[in-house]
């Protein structure tokens, strides 16, 4: 409960900070993939005054599905798949995922289009459920990422967003690479 104390007081911190500076430093875009992990909405603002380049930061919250071949073993008596050592062997197939990516990022360019460099981390609460019958696993984490991209805002607002997130999967132990693309208003 703690955490979520502490990941409440700085993102209020950083949208009242944001609310203090002119025009377009604000952004508000739908989501596919990226940090969202699937669909999902995002807000972006700037640090400085102009709002069309410089520092900022990014949060967001997005839905994710997947079809996955996870397993978890259990050692617990009684269960679903129990071997001869009594080790339980749980298949789960699929995966709901609930994310918020934190960021920090910077806009290089003064013109409409700019270059997009990020780091941050994306809070997820996941949920496996399973056709078999084993019961739902439930997980909390985090997944740091780097993001590089584009990013476009016309006069009239619109706002286009796309590129890469290099993910660290420290259940593989490596590095992810996933794209996202963003359609949105600045404001």
């Amino acid at each position: 409960m703690k955490k979520v104390h502490i990941i409440v007081t700085i993102m209020a911190t950083f949208l009242s900070a944001s609310l203090l500076y002119s025009q377009n430093s604000r952004s508000v875009y739908l989501e596919f993939l990226g940090a969202s992990n699937g669909i999902g909405v995002g807000y972006d603002a700037r640090f400085n005054k102009d709002g069309s380049f410089g520092w900022g930061w990014r949060t967001g919250l997005g839905f994710g599905y997947s079809q996955t071949n996870m397993m978890s073993f259990d050692v617990r008596n009684g269960g679903f798949g129990v071997t001869d050592s009594g080790l339980h062997i749980h298949n789960y197939d699929q995966s709901f995922r609930l994310a918020v990516p934190l960021e920090i990022n910077y806009l290089f360019g003064k013109r409409a289009s700019k270059f997009d460099l990020g780091a941050g981390a994306i809070l997820c609460a996941d949920r496996y459920t399973s056709k078999t019958g084993a019961k739902p696993y439930n997980e909390i984490g985090a997944i740091p990422y780097l993001s590089t991209g584009y990013r476009l805002v016309t006069e009239k607002g619109f706002v286009l967003r796309a590129g890469f997130l290099t993910l660290y999967d420290t259940g593989g132990n490596n590095f992810v690479f996933w794209p996202h693309l963003g359609f949105g208003w600045a404001f």
